[in-house]
């Protein structure tokens, strides 16, 4: 795009402090953006509104501003103090949605480079939605028929391209494994439970109740949990808990989700399970969709048998820092499958970091998998910053 048109759309770009509240038109984007497609999961407008407000707890330290071209694009961009990934000060933009001519979306993404370098960040990261806690990433590829899931990245095939043409490369790729793990593959697996077991550790299951209970426990350990994860940021409790509390309990599967504890009883890993609630969700659910926030699991996953609907995900996974190396996060997964038997059908191992060891459970036995990632541009340089941002 040229300076030129950079500069005319410019004068387009409607910005607002999270202060002022959403924009109508930012709200409205996506559903002409997604109008004709009916495997898209709606976004929802009061859960995007109160994250932009000062109900939002992440604000009691971050800053943000949205950045909307009217019918054509929009994104936000965020700023918290002190956010450093791979020793460089970061910004993220995220909700980020384009439709049309690339011009609008490559202003935008200039637009929000500059309000990041103002705000001291030296790399801009996303998609990221206020955080890596919360949705983040591009979907690159995916099987056949695919259904999102919820918090799965969803978007039209083009936008690596445009991302790329504005500067960014992908700096992590990630997998969603698609299939029915079993026989012999499980075999190690079985083996490090075993192993585990033995040692004193204990692998139990995790209803919402639970859950809610351990949500303090959980927090204090979440560094130790997830801080090697790229563009992972610290939340305070009150952020987490809003995040990660009465959503999670209510739509967690207790019969496959697991904590797993340490011979002193510390916790040392947990899996959560959720069965797949996407062909509620998306537009095109027959006899009527189901609002995201209306989501439970007592009263849909007996609507999703009835769909005969039986699969599960595996959405998050985690093990502390000190019990790593030892197969937990194998035993957990064994575990599971086990529980879940009777229940599902398949399974999706949800999002996991290309490189990272828990791929090889479900690697010789998945049928398929989807594909993503992670974006960053550097903002010392030329927006044309590919080749360094691949080498950071």
């Amino acid at each position: 795009m040229s300076s030129a048109s950079t500069a005319r759309l410019a004068g387009s770009i409607a910005a607002r402090d999270f202060t002022a509240g959403v924009d109508d038109a930012f709200v409205e984007l996506p559903r002409r953006v997604y109008a004709a497609d009916p495997a898209w999961i709606p976004e929802d407008e009061d859960s995007l509104r109160r994250a932009f407000s000062l109900g939002n707890p992440w604000f009691a330290r971050g800053r943000a501003v949205t950045l909307c071209v009217r019918g054509r694009a929009r994104l936000a961009v965020f700023r918290e103090p002190g956010c450093r990934v791979r020793g460089r000060e970061s910004a993220f933009f995220g909700y980020w949605e384009h439709r049309g001519a690339a011009d609008a979306s490559l202003a935008l993404l200039d637009a929000a480079a500059e309000w990041a370098r103002t705000h001291g960040a030296e790399t801009l990261y996303g998609p990221v939605n206020f955080t890596t806690l919360g949705t983040y990433r591009l979907r690159l590829s995916a099987e056949p028929g695919a259904v999102t899931f919820p918090g799965e990245p969803y978007n039209p095939p083009g936008y690596p391209a445009l991302l790329e043409g504005a500067g960014f490369a992908p700096v992590q790729h990630y997998v969603t494994q698609v299939g029915m793990p079993g026989g012999s593959a499980l075999a190690p697996a079985m083996s490090a439970r075993r192993a585990l077991l033995d040692a004193g550790y204990t692998i139990e299951p995790l209803d919402g109740a639970r859950w809610l209970a351990m949500l303090p426990e959980l927090h204090r350990a979440a560094d130790a949990i997830f801080g090697a994860n790229l563009a992972y940021t610290p939340v305070s409790f009150e952020a987490f808990a809003a995040g990660y509390g009465a959503t999670v309990a209510r739509r967690l599967c207790p019969r496959t989700s697991l904590v797993a504890r340490a011979p002193d009883g510390a916790l040392a890993g947990f899996l959560l399970v959720y069965p797949h609630y996407g062909p509620l969700l998306v537009r095109g659910a027959p006899g009527g969709r189901v609002p995201v926030g209306a989501l439970s699991y007592d009263e849909h996953a007996p609507a999703l048998e009835r769909l005969g609907e039986r699969t599960a995900v595996a959405k998050t996974v985690g093990v502390v820092a000190a019990h790593q190396g030892r197969g937990l996060m194998s035993a957990l997964g064994v575990t599971a499958l086990e529980r879940g038997r009777a229940h599902y059908d398949r399974w999706l191992a949800a999002l996991i970091r290309a490189d990272n060891p828990s791929r090889r459970f479900g690697a010789a036995h998945m049928r398929a998998e989807r594909t993503y990632a992670l974006y960053a541009r550097p903002l010392d340089g030329p927006r044309d910053g590919g080749s360094d941002a691949r080498n950071r």
